[in-house]
């Protein structure tokens, strides 16, 4: 018995200590890329280099095959700049820090990936725009970090819901499912245009990817637990 939990207690600190490093890579990685947003932002304020117009994507863009724009849209911010990169560097952190690395950039990529394309054959495929609006929107540069953060908080909705075990059994944090899903809904209502479809979209894909890849309270099981169980 003594030798068993002497295992799971060297098993619990090896865990933790591999946890903590990866997480370390992951926040190291995330300043990485928000001082790049922060240099862009910088060299577009302060010169007439344009790097939206080097950076942003576009369905017209995409059918040239220009299809790196759908990575390098995500270093360029519209809107408010400081809030915008505040939220994104808490929401990765929280994430990165308890729910591991690959998790967040995961979520952050498809959410802005895909958060993006959903958008783009929504728009077209409904058939609503006038030949002027069509012309206007297959060239209108698309940018922005808001598809990382709003992806950031649907996970952040998903997993206060299901808590770091992952069980749809009861609640974890209620409030801060419910807090995360209203701010999202007032993002989506002071959103315009097409860019309310992809902050809903990016926010659906963080929820539904922590639900579905998340099993932390699985995987750290020590195996004399699992068999125990």
């Amino acid at each position: 018995m003594l030798g068993s939990l002497s295992a799971v207690l060297a098993y619990n600190r090896t865990m933790k200590r591999t946890t903590h490093k990866r997480a370390t890579a992951g926040l190291i990685i995330l300043c990485v890329y928000l001082g790049l947003v922060i240099t862009f932002e910088l060299v577009r304020a302060l010169t007439s280099i344009p790097i939206v117009e080097w950076l942003a994507s576009s369905p017209a863009g995409l059918a040239r095959g220009e299809w790196w724009r759908l990575v390098t849209s995500a270093f360029v911010v519209e809107g408010p700049v400081a809030p915008q990169i505040a939220i994104t560097a808490i929401l990765g952190g929280l994430i990165i820090w308890f729910r591991g690395s690959w998790m967040f950039w995961g979520i952050a990529t498809a959410g802005h990936i895909f958060g993006t394309l959903f958008t783009y054959v929504a728009v077209i495929g409904a058939g609503t725009l006038t030949l002027h609006q069509l012309h206007h929107f297959l060239g209108a540069p698309d940018y922005g970090i808001s598809l990382i953060w709003s992806s950031a908080l649907g996970a952040l909705a998903g997993a206060a819901w299901l808590g770091p075990d992952g069980s749809v059994k009861s609640v974890y944090r209620p409030w801060l499912s419910f807090g995360a899903f209203s701010l999202m809904i007032i993002v989506v209502i002071l959103s315009s245009g097409d860019d309310a479809i992809q902050h809903a979209v990016a926010f659906v894909i963080g929820a539904l990817l922590i639900a579905a890849f998340d099993r932390r309270g699985e995987i750290r099981r020590h195996p004399t637990l699992k068999q125990a169980a």
